[in-house]
């Protein structure tokens, strides 16, 4: 009788520890399924303030060399292409005709070579890629 009544304990608090675990899991639930605040579109007007006028918006001064005609203060196109200095290149002669050169040697190999040599030249061995391989000038 001792051991009966010890298992109908037993089964009793397991049988309320798994109610309380179901009513909990429900309640999270519940919780976790309601749209929260930030999640609610808002119903009313947006917060951003546009302009309402499709007008255009007016320039804020005129440009003296476009807007004044005749002599003003600034320079004519050919004027101010004079004003700059002549800048030299960075790559020197010698280096563009190197540069020329590997361009040429770049190439694949022609098809007439192929079979001129009946195919025992099939690729061109020194090809570079341009990453890979740098010429390191």
């Amino acid at each position: 009788m001792i051991t009966r009544c010890k298992k109908s304990i037993f089964h009793g608090a397991k049988g309320i520890f798994l109610l309380f675990l179901i009513l909990a899991a429900s309640a999270t639930l519940v919780v976790a399924s309601r749209v929260s605040n930030l999640m609610k579109p808002k119903i009313g007007p947006n917060d951003k303030n546009f302009p309402q006028n499709n007008r255009p918006i007016e320039p804020s001064g005129p440009n003296p060399c476009s807007y004044l005609p005749g002599p003003g203060h600034c320079k004519s196109p050919s004027d101010a292409s004079s004003s700059i200095q002549h800048v030299p290149s960075h790559k020197t002669f010698r280096i563009k005709k190197k540069l020329a050169k590997k361009m040429r040697q770049n190439r694949p190999i022609p098809n007439w070579i192929r079979m001129r040599t009946d195919n025992t030249i099939r690729y061109n061995a020194k090809r570079r890629h341009w990453r890979r391989t740098k010429l390191g000038f």
